[in-house]
């Protein structure tokens, strides 16, 4: 991976939220030519991003309804 792609690399996944830990594995296997390496790095991120999306739609679920019900209590 040239170096300059590497770079660029690594402030898109900073800006994502990666950890050091992700960032080094995705150069690693960069480094070592391994795409698919480097794409199952980025799906297992993404999956945990929508998990945790998924954890907050929950949360602002049970929000919305205590909101309903108060406001349906007005009524």
């Amino acid at each position: 991976m040239a170096k300059r792609i590497r770079d660029a690399s690594v402030a898109v996944l900073m800006d994502a939220g990666c950890s050091d830990a992700t960032i080094n594995d995705f150069i690693h296997l960069g480094r070592q030519k391994n795409k698919d390496g480097q794409l199952r790095v980025l799906d297992h991120y993404r999956k945990t991003l929508l998990d945790e999306l998924h954890e907050y739609q929950k949360k602002i679920d049970v929000v919305d309804y205590v909101v309903y019900c108060m406001e349906k209590e007005e009524r």
